[in-house]
């Protein structure tokens, strides 16, 4: 990011394997390198510190107590690397938020059965692995807990998910192939 803040857009950086990465949550930074405002940048950070810790409390006290809740989110806040890193810009509390959240919402579809929240823990997963190359671990991760909930409802999650990518990605790929030809040739 600050590369880019320096040249003023987005500019290739083949020396730099990492630049060709989303880095989602190191462009949440982007702003406060072009404004030269750190401490912008830590209050970001800091954001995500609290987000989390208020995940944590919801997860606890849906699937268990209020007192459960409480007691998960007040260890987590007090934990010694949570002060570290609400305190600075680094990529950590975005990555744990983002694999919380997809945590989470698989945790929900799981007793619900409702495919949104399935889809939604997927999307999560994507932002996750987006914003720090440990976030691809999340990936065989979740696979591991869907094969790991049953044969009947895993084979419906994926049956669920091809459907969503013939109905929406596929076709509206093609389209936007289709599109991008017809503009170069015009």
């Amino acid at each position: 990011p600050k590369i880019y803040a320096m040249e003023h857009g987005f500019v290739p950086l083949p020396s730099i394997l990492q630049s060709n990465w989303v880095l989602s949550s190191h462009m949440l930074f982007l702003a406060a390198i072009v404004l030269k405002n750190s401490a912008l940048a830590n209050l970001v950070n800091f954001t995500f510190s609290l987000f989390l810790t208020a995940a944590i409390f919801s997860f606890g006290h849906r699937f268990f107590s209020r007192q459960v809740g409480v007691l998960a989110s007040a260890i987590f806040a007090t934990l010694p690397i949570v002060s570290i890193f609400s305190a600075s810009a680094h990529s950590d509390l975005p990555l744990a938020f983002f694999a919380f959240i997809a945590f989470y919402a698989f945790a929900v579809w799981v007793s619900e059965g409702k495919f949104l929240w399935l889809a939604f823990s997927a999307f999560m997963v994507g932002i996750a692995a987006s914003t720090k190359m440990t976030g691809l671990l999340l990936i065989p991760m979740m696979g591991a807990l869907l094969l790991s909930i049953g044969s009947d409802r895993c084979a419906a999650a994926t049956r669920s998910c091809l459907c969503f990518h013939e109905l929406f990605i596929s076709k509206r790929a093609w389209k936007n192939v289709k599109l991008a030809a017809a503009n170069l040739g015009a």
